[in-house]
């Protein structure tokens, strides 16, 4: 019996002893469950919080870019390099008088263009050529009406908004010079002056206006009143697509000769190193004068056609000989793409802009090359004010050759046809001419230039 006891004793120790081990173990494996549950909650908790903070922004800094000109751009400022080189070479076939061949620097301008918070714009350029330093476009403009057609306010130096051609940059003219109603009507009575403008546009139309006083490169002095203008211009385009355009334009302007102050209107013969032929001589006891225009321009993939008509009105204080004058001048071109290019067209300004090749020439393009021609007609005679500063018919052909958008040679080819009060070169008459009228040269002039 004592044996057996023994031996049921010694069976049931063992187990007792696992039993009793087993309680410990659990109860352990039960807190290291509940630590890790809430370290796994705590997780959980700190990833909802990580995913609701916002990334703190990455300052970007300043970005440099040299696409087209050097350029660089700073959380909403920016700053852009500019300019425009445009070296020509003439050579004459004279007719009564001589006309010296020549070369010359047309333009070397230089400048600095930009944004100011982002609302603001600026531009400031100036023209190195002729040895010479002439202020060009030097302006401020707001342009934070964005609801409102993109309304610009512009307080400076700056065109008046008159004629396509004055407005189309001279970077992405057709022919080497404008007509010469532009140089005669806008050129020879200032393109730019100082003064304020508002500018609206949309995809087919634009509407400009301001009010102006003098050119800053004016020094005469400050004994007598400014001139002032006044003057606007609109534009519509019922067919505004790539490719295919239709303009139609319209302009006018009032300026007030506040001393009675001189005119002269003496446009070259659309060659800037020819002398001029039509001359109206000086318009002494000028009270006013009335400008007004009508622009039309189409296109139609690579070919283009446009035209113009100017007239300008002077009135004067009446004296013995010297009645109010009128004159006028017109234009029409027209223009085609060999390699299949089409003008390109800003309807919200509307005006030309820069022509891109359809490959260059260092992409193994042929570049872009266009043939034109144009016929101008200027008359300042008025036989009512005792006025013959003759009349002008030119024809030109041209040949322009883009490698790249922004390099450009160009050629033309004018026939002069004078009338015989045309008579401005007078005082380089060939021996053996008698007069100066019907003097009916031939210009060849070439063109190479880069902008930027």
């Amino acid at each position: 019996m004592k044996a057996q006891y023994l031996f049921t004793t010694a069976l049931a120790a063992p187990i007792l002893v696992a039993t009793l081990g087993i309680g410990p173990a659990q109860a352990a494996d039960k807190a290291l469950e509940a630590q890790v549950q809430s370290m796994q909650n705590e997780l959980i908790t700190l990833k909802s919080q990580v995913s609701g903070m916002k990334a703190p922004e990455k300052d970007k800094g300043c970005e440099a870019m040299s696409k087209g000109s050097l350029s660089i751009t700073c959380d909403g400022f920016s700053a852009k390099m500019i300019g425009r080189i445009m070296v020509d070479a003439a050579f004459f076939n004279e007719d009564k008088s001589r006309m010296g061949d020549g070369t010359e620097f047309r333009r070397a301008r230089l400048g600095l263009t930009g944004k100011l918070f982002k609302d603001w714009q600026y531009k400031a350029e100036w023209d190195f050529a002729g040895n010479n330093v002439s202020a060009k476009d030097i302006w401020l403009a707001y342009n934070g009406f964005k609801s409102f057609h993109k309304t610009k306010l512009t307080i400076g130096h700056l065109k008046v908004p008159m004629m396509l051609e004055n407005m189309t940059s001279s970077r992405h003219a057709t022919f080497m010079e404008r007509s010469t109603a532009q140089d005669a009507f806008v050129g020879d009575l200032g393109d730019r002056q100082i003064g304020v403008t508002a500018a609206a546009g949309g995809h087919q139309w634009s509407l400009s206006g301001g009010i102006f006083g003098a050119d800053m490169n004016d020094n005469a002095g400050n004994e007598g009143d400014e001139d002032w203008l006044i003057g606007g211009r609109g534009t519509f385009a019922p067919i505004n697509e790539k490719g295919r355009v239709i303009h139609l334009g319209v302009w006018g302007n009032y300026m007030d000769n506040e001393d009675n102050g001189d005119i002269a209107l003496n446009p070259r013969p659309e060659s800037h190193i020819a002398p001029s032929f039509v001359d109206t001589g000086t318009i002494t006891n000028t009270d006013n004068l009335t400008r007004w225009g009508a622009e039309l321009a189409g296109v139609y993939g690579p070919a283009s056609i446009q035209g113009e008509y100017v007239a300008t009105h002077i009135n004067r204080y009446t004296a013995p000989g010297q009645g109010n004058a009128n004159f006028d001048g017109w234009y029409v071109e027209a223009s085609y793409f060999l390699t299949g290019e089409s003008r390109k067209y800003k309807g919200s300004s509307g005006k030309f802009d820069r022509v891109k090749p359809l490959k260059n020439l260092s992409d193994g393009g042929l570049g872009a090359w266009q043939v034109a021609a144009r016929y101008s007609d200027i008359d300042l005679n008025d036989a009512s004010a005792s006025i013959a500063g003759g009349r002008e018919e030119n024809i030109t052909l041209g040949l322009n050759w883009l490698p790249n958008p922004y390099v450009k040679f160009m050629a033309n080819y004018i026939w002069v046809n004078n009338d015989d009060n045309a008579t401005d070169n007078a005082a380089n008459l060939k021996t053996g001419e008698t007069s100066a009228g019907n003097d009916d040269p031939q210009i060849f002039q070439i063109r190479a230039q880069v902008d930027f």
